[in-house]
């Protein structure tokens, strides 16, 4: 399952989008901004795969929101992104 695969990478998934992130970067800016939301991203995105593999899923919903992006909907997703935005 996908949700395995990223699960068992996750660590190597972070590093490759931090070098990508650094490569990106003006010279001497931090990338650790950048990075901020990856991790939870992952976990994120590792969480709903998993819950659509269950007697309900539906539930993923509430981690990823609706297909299409129903900016309306609230999801463990959105509210992390908003706050990322914030900060």
């Amino acid at each position: 399952m996908l949700h395995d695969f990223l699960t068992l990478n996750r660590a190597t998934l972070i590093e490759r989008c931090r070098l990508k992130a650094a490569r990106r970067c003006a010279p001497g800016a931090s990338v650790e901004p950048l990075l901020h939301g990856i991790p939870p991203f992952l976990d994120q995105i590792i969480k709903t795969l998993r819950l659509e593999q269950t007697a309900e899923p539906m539930q993923s919903r509430t981690v990823s929101g609706p297909s299409g992006g129903n900016g309306s909907a609230l999801s463990e997703i959105g509210t992390t992104a908003r706050r990322h935005g914030h900060e």
